[in-house]
């Protein structure tokens, strides 16, 4: 009878943790957006772009957001650096991956696209508050006038 009840226990403490563990799945693929930290190792390792895992760390004090803005169509993955304004090392990385810098670009930033013409790196620094922000957004197969109109939504929350 012992036996049976610390097996039952077991089963059910097993089967609580899958079902935690495939709800915080759910909560995270559903997410519309997400700030954080190098170390918080799970978001870390879901919602960052390749690219941005690869970026050179310039300054001790990041963080990483992630923005799902209309559905799969627009997914935008960003780093902040706190404490630097200095641009050279975005541009050389940049340029090491073989982005170049885009002819235009539908906000304030400096835009640099791949060469596969699917992913747009755009970045800026504020000397004022002294941090420099990098946005990734990989391009979906969709019209430029309605990219440029979601892009701007997203731009005028700053």
């Amino acid at each position: 009878m012992k036996k049976k009840i610390i097996s039952t226990v077991i089963i059910m403490l097993m089967v609580s943790g899958v079902l935690y563990a495939a709800w915080e799945f759910v909560k995270m693929n559903f997410a519309t957006s997400v700030h954080y930290t190098e170390q918080d190792r799970i978001k870390y390792l879901y919602y960052t772009h390749e690219l941005l895992k690869k970026f050179p760390r310039i300054s001790e004090d990041y963080s990483f957001s992630f923005a799902n803005i209309m559905g799969p169509s627009i997914l935008i993955y960003s780093i902040q650096f706190n404490n630097t304004t200095d641009l050279t090392p975005v541009r050389t990385f940049l340029q090491t991956e073989g982005y170049k810098p885009a002819e235009s670009c539908i906000t304030e930033s400096e835009c640099w696209i791949s060469s596969s013409g699917n992913t747009e790196v755009s970045f800026y620094s504020s000397s004022k508050l002294n941090f420099i922000e990098i946005d990734l957004e990989e391009i979906k197969q969709e019209s430029v006038p309605a990219r440029k109109t979601k892009r701007q939504q997203i731009c005028n929350r700053f």
